[in-house]
């Protein structure tokens, strides 16, 4: 049975994998946290068998929950149905009683969701005995196999690359998933689902899932929101999580060694022409904030992050790693590392990465 869970709580998407997995530990399940992405998945995945939709959800990423958001993704799904695979079932999901007076659907209902009630789970769980009781319906079990889940679709891409650059022989031992901005909520998500499911090789060892997190706010507050709420021993045996760090890059250990604790996501990585090319093309913007931890000795409010920094030996160049990818421009640069020659010089920081990766998986 394949589900998708629209939904941005990893409370309530942890709470609905419970009940999932009671019934139907075979499940795939996915997760999505808005509309965009969503409909993206509607028209390039295979049929969902349950599509759970929050009432109140965003249209894109990075935008306040739309309260009438499960509506109007409903009527997308039809007013696109000859190009999109419509799910078999469709359920609302709210907590919020001003969500229940929302014109939904006229065809599909929605529950009250409460966290300590047993109510919501009675409904949910009589609809998965229909659903699968609906044998004309083409149930695909996936073969499950170790899983990275990754923040975007050019981290997958990226990290393909590398696999086959050093690592070829091992590409198809492990999956690297993601979609299209992903961001570190939804990974966190995807690992919460995973370790909860608690999936099995034949021999009954755990088969494990990573989520590889930018060392950023957004990252540590997904590693934070994952540890939280995965608490059992079994549970943590299915998931490990790693962050992209300084240690990756002899260029980024200058910063942290001069106390410059910096964010760090999966393009800085690459090496300073790359960044250089990067910014004469418009692709890059500040972060906010500079740093993840702030150094003891810096005067916030006598000097900028940048001055502080040049202050320590920070050249010119290596301030580049002040900057980031523009979220719109993240293909544009991927675009250009898949162009460029020389590639093992390029990916050459992502070897011991990969090397970490397929080590934690038990591969190598």
């Amino acid at each position: 049975m394949r589900i998708l869970i629209i939904d941005d709580s990893i409370d309530k998407i942890s709470e609905l994998t419970k009940l999932i997995n009671e019934s139907y530990p075979e499940a795939y399940i996915e997760t999505s946290e808005n509309i965009t992405s969503a409909i993206n998945l509607f028209q390039n995945q295979q049929i969902y068998n349950l599509a759970v939709v929050d009432v109140f959800i965003p249209l894109r990423k990075g935008e306040e929950p739309k309260r009438n958001g499960g509506e109007l993704l409903i009527k997308e799904l039809y007013r696109k149905q000859e190009t999109l695979n419509l799910p078999n079932y469709i359920i609302g999901l709210t907590q919020y009683d001003e969500g229940l007076l929302e014109n939904f659907s006229s065809i599909w209902k929605i529950i009250k969701f409460e966290y300590n009630s047993d109510i919501w789970k009675k409904s949910f769980s009589q609809l998965l005995l229909h659903i699968n009781s609906t044998t004309f319906f083409d149930f695909n079990e996936k073969d499950f196999k170790p899983s990275l889940y990754v923040e975007g679709l050019t981290d997958k891409i990226y990290l393909n690359i590398a696999v086959e650059l050093f690592y070829p022989k091992y590409k198809d031992l492990f999956e690297i998933i993601s979609q299209k901005s992903a961001g570190a909520n939804w990974v966190a998500n995807q690992v919460a689902i995973w370790a909860i499911s608690k999936k099995k090789y034949d021999s009954g060892q755990y088969i494990l899932a990573i989520g590889l997190l930018d060392a950023d706010e957004a990252g540590n507050k997904a590693r934070k929101d994952i540890f939280d709420r995965i608490k059992t021993e079994n549970e943590q045996k299915c998931f490990k999580l790693i962050n992209i760090n300084q240690d990756y890059s002899q260029e980024l250990i200058e910063f942290y060694k001069k106390g410059c604790k910096i964010e760090v996501e999966i393009e800085s990585l690459f090496p300073f022409e790359v960044i250089i090319h990067a910014e004469e093309q418009g692709w890059l913007e500040h972060r906010s904030p500079t740093f993840v931890e702030n150094p003891k000795d810096w005067k916030q409010h006598e000097e900028t992050s940048l001055s502080y920094i040049m202050k320590k030996g920070i050249t010119d160049n290596q301030s580049l790693y002040l900057k980031k990818v523009k979220r719109n421009n993240k293909m544009d640069f991927c675009n250009y590392i898949k162009g460029l020659d020389d590639k093992e010089i390029i990916f050459s920081n992502f070897k011991l990465l990969i090397e970490n990766i397929l080590k934690d998986f038990k591969l190598k």
